[in-house]
């Protein structure tokens, strides 16, 4: 590094440091509040003369906030170049900015365009938007207007293009709600320039800049220079042919840029010969022959005539063409949100949202056709039949959706328009199907069966001839408590011959305003809005680019790869069309901020591509419905064709893997979960996850409670009030179905059956005027309705996002400073010298008339120099003083006060503001201040309500008279209550009131009190004609006690003393105890008494009760012998026969017999558990002492038992005989009891 530039870099680095160390102390310098290092950013340091002198920043015209870190107001700005931000860090609520730049005038005088680039835009979706007008007001053309995340450190959702202002003139406009905030935007702009992609180079860096054109280099070309001939030089995978500026692409690749592999199917933009029409969103369009037809859309106020616009691209010539219909003839006006369909070469054009730019707007209900050959409008009278409970068709809807079908038996022919659900101004998301015949031009609203439909805007719907049903997805639906609208991702068929509803699988993610269209098999859902983060963001796109696609025959979803850059075109849009011409898929026109008027086509690849069956059966993924063939093993197109048998359709589905390999397909968990989700009987039954109804839950398959039994088909549905609650959200959509009414509680309930009890009066609500039918400011948001200025139209809350989906300004018209923060209006000043004056809209040039047709300039409503746009005259006193020389206000006359005598003073209410009057605070002697607007008296004693502190609050137990005295809070006694005067509205509370009237003669009272914080207390009586009495005067409220004795105050009738207390010179937050109690004195001779008699009592009752229980216990006990002899006596018996008898004498006895010994016999023999064992009984003859007989006296017989064993433990032996001499073998005989028999 040189010296020099060594200094160079040294000074500068110091005098950076001196700046940063000069700012952070005046950031300091400046606040005395924890202020940060960087206050003030935008003004200056100045002394707070109503705060004793603190320090605060004063901020620069355009800039607000304790630092003045963000926009405010209206600023002009001028110059060849600069930045516009909403300011430091993210923007806050309710900002209201506007900045009008002006161009310098070039060398030759001539107009000189601004060219605006977002460089960083992410603000809260659909909420928060940028306007930006070719003009210097709001009734300029309006070139764009952008809300959500576009632009944000390195994410990019679109790839804006400059905004070029023709004019000289640029008029943005910045506004923001309640809900939260993102990091707002930064956009540069410059002048005397060329368009260019980059705002730091001319032409883009690829050609030059000669008088504001640019001239591009041989590769590029367009007006910014910014379109390559031959994108990405071919990928390399092609040849650029300077000549056709375009790429010729080697073979298996395809393309604009020959990006695109052969298997994968492929974008690319249609470059039509000539210009483009203007962009359009939520148009209607249909093909016809090799033609597409473009009727109407939203043009953000471009459009200025009253009749609707129409193109037609001719797909053989690539060329646009405006119609242009005879002047004279009747034709609609300015539509969009409307729907068209084709009829034998008629198109037949259905509802919509009429014009809006001059306060004209409207809802159509009209149905017109034109005819293609003549082009010519008609308008067709049609005849309502089948009414729905007074609801008549054909209804005022927009975003509906309309399809034609085929009559069954005649599918040839096309004979019925099939209209489905939409937002109507009166009824809201209307669920209802109406039906129009050609033929006849009747009109029906069809009653349906099945699953209940909830009525939705911007969805889509698309008819297929295979399975003969209308499929509708998405769109922006009412939420089951009726109280918000959510996006929704539900996907429905509709059967039209039996005007049945069914629920398919869900959608990965919802959408609204998405183009779709029916191909092959396949419905195929592009772009739309996904937004649904409502408190804090979660990222949800404004403008998402993702296809989604639903495979009718397998009920399963999957996600289209976007073109991300590889075309020169934004896919991310909604508003736009999608049809289908010779088996490619185009896309048309739609809003991402700019509104779109490019072609863009999707080619799906061909089946005979895919060689393997898992490519053959995903290729889904590529745009394509293929079945692979298990007999000939090739892919072949899927989707069968409408025409052909049943038999030809079962043996194209035996021969083919119809459904494939599903990815992600549902699962048992997913089933399960899917119809736990359903909340009623119908809905469960009408889906197609095999869910049955048991006993008030939705289950798979089967009831997991056996209970329960379940219920599988609708028909057995009862009591099922689904329809009321969740499908209808308001009162006049409510009334029209049969069986519903509406509550009292503001929703949709089951009107009960005669035997089940009426409803009351109390629980049936009459329906109310709907907020469409609200004509002034005042009458709508009293209602809970939106008040839409600019449009002079009042909506539904639920309604306001779908009412405005392309960001139509709503704002209301207020004062001075406040008005010039709106961006159509200007102010006009008196000319007093006080800041009086009016606020109208203008421009920068003067203010405007507007009428019907337009906005035109009219000083005559207000001379020059009283003119102001963007800055209020220097003195702004409200008409209430003149200012001195420095332009501070005098000392404010009129009872106002405040640095512009903005506010009326203590005591009085009014708008001071602009000239306003303040009168007295009329609060009758019961308050001291009044609201400073509305003159609502803040009453400072408790219990004291209305307007003018006129009242007693009756309902929370207050009494008495404010007019003549106070009210007072009725004490029971022998209770303890407590009072808590925390909240905010008990701010202006300094007294509160109470009194209690004993009943009891004979028996004194006690008081007590406790006051958390220190107040003065007053204590007084009165009786019966006697007048009040004071006791305790000015007592400090702490914790007192006091005892009012039955000899001094006489207590009950007649006299009726009844004490007062009153509590005063207090300050809120503070809670106050109060009770008053007449509890007798303890007699203890009475006690004594009383106790030794119950004592005695429950002696004797303790004795008793002993008693009582041993003759319990010896009635037990008889009773348990009783049952054991009765057992006893019922054991089993037989009779033994004995034979009892002398003994005859030995020597009598045979040698034979003598040798042979008796074995005795048992009587009894019981065997035990298992027949192992047993109990033996034997009787046995006693003694007799040599004597025949027993003795007198004692028995001769007893009974003996044993315990045996039975069985056979081991075989029977036989001893060998033994031999001696002279003597023969003897045998031993066996044993009388045998042998299993051990004893």
């Amino acid at each position: 590094m040189s010296p020099v530039c060594f200094d160079t870099t040294l000074i500068f680095l110091v005098l950076l440091f001196l700046i940063k160390f000069s700012v952070v102390a005046e950031g300091k310098r400046c606040g005395g509040n924890n202020v940060t290092a960087f206050e003030c950013i935008n003004g200056d340091c100045v002394e707070d003369q109503e705060n004793g002198g603190a320090l605060k920043c004063q901020c620069k015209s355009g800039f607000s906030g304790p630092g003045c870190q963000h926009c405010h107001g209206k600023v002009k700005l001028q110059g060849q170049s600069g930045w516009i931000s909403d300011g430091l860090g993210n923007y806050t609520a309710n900002m209201k900015c506007t900045w009008l730049l002006e161009s310098s005038p070039t060398l030759n005088s001539s107009i000189s365009p601004i060219f605006l680039r977002i460089e960083e835009f992410a603000t809260e979706c659909g909420w928060d938007w940028m306007y930006i007008y070719d003009g210097d007001s709001v009734y300029a053309p309006l070139l764009g207007v952008f809300s959500g995340i576009v632009v944000q450190n390195k994410y990019q959702a679109l790839r804006l293009p400059e905004i070029v202002a023709k004019s000289g003139y640029a008029l943005l406009h910045f506004y923001t709600d309640v809900a939260y905030n993102l990091t707002g935007f930064n956009i540069t702009y410059r002048s005397n320039s060329c368009p260019s992609n980059n705002s730091k180079l001319e032409c883009s860096g690829n050609g030059l800049c000669i008088e504001g054109q640019c001239t591009c280099d041989a590769a590029y070309s367009g007006k910014s220079c910014s379109i390559e001939k031959c994108p990405n030089n071919c990928s390399h995978n092609g040849i650029c042919d300077m000549e056709k500026h375009q790429c010729r692409c080697s073979e298996g690749y395809r393309g604009n840029d020959c990006s695109y592999e052969e298997k994968e199917g492929y974008w690319e933009v249609v470059y039509p010969e000539g210009s483009n029409p203007r962009g359009s969103a939520s148009h209607a369009s249909i093909v016809h022959n090799d033609s597409l037809w473009v009727f109407g859309g939203s043009t953000l106020g471009l459009d200025i005539n009253d009749e609707i616009y129409i193109s037609k691209f001719d797909f053989i010539a690539n060329t646009w063409e405006t119609i242009v219909t005879n002047k004279g003839d009747a034709s609609p006006p300015s539509l969009y949100g409307h729907t068209c369909v084709l009829y034998e070469g008629k198109v037949y054009l259905y509802g919509g949202v009429q014009g809006g730019r001059f306060g004209n707007r409207d809802i159509s209900k009209s149905v017109w056709s034109f005819d293609l050959a003549t082009r010519k409008w008609s308008k067709i009278v049609v005849r309502p039949e089948k009414c729905r409970r007074g609801m008549c068709g054909p209804l005022r809807v927009f975003g509906h959706t309309a399809v034609i079908i085929n009559d069954k038996g005649n599918k040839s022919r096309h004979s019925r328009m099939v209209v489905i659900s939409g937002h109507s101004p009166r009824y809201g998301y209307v669920n209802v199907v109406q039906e129009f015949h050609f033929g006849s031009a009747n009109w029906h609203i069809v009653t349906t069966k099945g699953y209940p439909f909830t009525g939705s805007f911007g969805h889509s719907s698309h008819w297929d001839p295979v399975t003969q049903k209308v499929y509708v997805f998405g769109g922006y639906q009412i939420s089951q408590d009726s109280t918000s609208a959510y996006l929704s991702s539900s996907l429905y068929s509709y059967d039209p011959s039996s005007h049945t509803w069914h629920v398919q699988e869900k959608g990965p993610e919802g959408r609204f305003l998405h183009g779709a269209v029916v191909h092959r098999g396949l419905y195929f859902i592009f772009g739309g809005n996904g937004h649904n983060d409502t408190t804090y963001s979660l990222g949800s796109k404004c403008f998402t680019s993702e296809v989604m696609v639903y495979d009718i025959a397998c009920d399963a979803w999957s996600t289209l790869k976007p073109p991300e850059q590889k075309i020169a075109a934004d896919t991310s849009r909604y508003g736009h069309s999608v049809f289908t011409y010779e088996d490619q898929i185009y896309l048309y026109g739609g809003f991402n901020g700019l509104l779109q008027n490019d072609v863009i086509r999707f080619n799906p690849t061909s089946c005979r591509v895919f060689t393997s069956q898992k490519e053959c059966t995903t290729s889904v993924k590529q745009g394509v419905k293929c079945n692979w063939n298990k007999l000939k093993e090739i892919c072949e197109p899927g989707g069968q064709q409408p025409g052909l048998k049943d038999k030809e359709k079962d043996k194209e589905k035996d021969a083919s893997n119809v459904c494939g390999i599903r990815g992600g397909g549902s699962g048992g968990k997913k089933l399960e979960d899917n119809c736990l989700s359903y909340p009623s009987c119908s809905t469960c039954l009408h889906s197609k996850s095999d869910c049955v109804w048991c006993g008030g839950h939705c289950q798979y398959a089967k009831c997991k409670d056996i209970k329960h039994k379940p219920v599988s088909s609708p028909d057995h549905c009862k009591d099922d009030d689904s329809v009321c609650k969740y499908h209808l959200h308001n009162c006049p959509l409510c009334s029209t179905e049969v069986g519903c009414i509406w509550g009292k509680d503001e929703r949709c309930i089951k009107d009960r059956n005669p035997t089940e009890g009426l409803l009351t009066d109390r629980e049936v609500a009459p329906c109310e005027q709907s907020c469409a039918d609200l004509s002034t400011c005042t009458n709508c948001t009293s209602n809970n309705c939106m008040w839409c200025n600019s449009l002079n139209t009042c909506v539904d809350k639920n309604a306001y996002v779908i009412s405005f989906p392309y960001g139509e300004l709503c704002d209301e018209v207020a004062s001075c400073d406040s008005c010039l923060a709106l961006p159509s209006c200007g102010w006009c000043d008196d000319g007093s010298g006080t800041g009086k004056g009016r606020c109208m809209d203008g421009s920068s040039r003067g203010p405007l008339s507007i009428n019907s047709t337009g906005a035109f300039l009219n000083h005559t409503n207000c001379p020059d120099p009283k003119w102001h746009f963007t800055n209020c005259p220097a003195c702004q006193c409200n008409g209430h003083t003149t200012c001195d020389e420095n332009f501070r206000c005098k000392k404010c006359q009129d009872f106002t006060e405040g640095a512009n005598c903005e506010k009326c003073i203590h005591g009085y209410y009014g708008k001071a503001i602009n000239g306003g009057h303040c009168n007295l605070c009329e609060c009758n002697g019961q308050a001291d201040v009044c609201h400073t607007e509305t003159g609502r008296c803040f009453c400072t004693t408790k219990g004291i309500t209305g307007e003018e502190c006129k009242k007693c609050d009756t309902q929370n137990n207050y009494s008495g008279d404010p007019n003549n005295s106070s009210c007072f809070y009725e004490l029971q006694i022998d209770y303890q209550f407590t009072f808590n005067l925390s909240k905010k509205e008990d701010q202006y509370y300094t007294k509160i009131n109470f009194r209690n009237t004993p009943n009891k003669q004979d028996i004194d009272a006690d008081f007590q009190i406790t006051c958390s914080m220190m107040a003065k207390m007053n204590i007084s009586y009165i009786r019966v004609g006697l007048p009040e009495t004071f006791i305790i005067q000015n007592h400090t409220c702490t914790t007192f006690k006091y005892r009012f004795s039955r000899n001094e105050f006489s207590f009950g009738a007649p006299d009726n003393t009844t004490f007062y207390v009153y509590v005063y010179d207090f300050h809120p937050p503070l809670w106050i105890q109060i009770s008053f109690s007449q509890s007798p004195k303890l007699d203890l001779l009475h006690f004594f008494i009383t106790f030794s008699t119950c004592f005695l009592v429950l002696l004797i009752l303790a004795a008793g009760l002993w008693k009582i229980k041993q003759k319990y216990d010896m009635y037990r006990r008889r009773q348990r012998l009783f049952v054991e002899m009765e057992q006893m006596a019922s054991r089993p018996f037989a009779q033994v026969f004995m034979e009892l008898g002398r003994a005859n004498p030995l020597s009598r006895l045979s040698s034979l017999r003598r040798r042979r010994k008796d074995a005795p016999s048992p009587i009894a023999l019981e065997p035990c558990q298992g027949n192992r064992a047993a109990v033996l009984s034997l009787l046995i003859t006693l003694p007799t002492g040599s004597r025949q007989f027993s003795p007198p006296g004692q028995s001769g017989l007893s009974v003996g038992s044993t315990l045996v064993a039975l069985g056979n433990p081991r075989k029977a032996s036989f001893e060998p005989a033994s031999k001696t001499e002279g003597k023969n073998k003897i045998r031993k005989s066996l044993p009388s009891h045998g042998l299993n028999t051990c004893i």
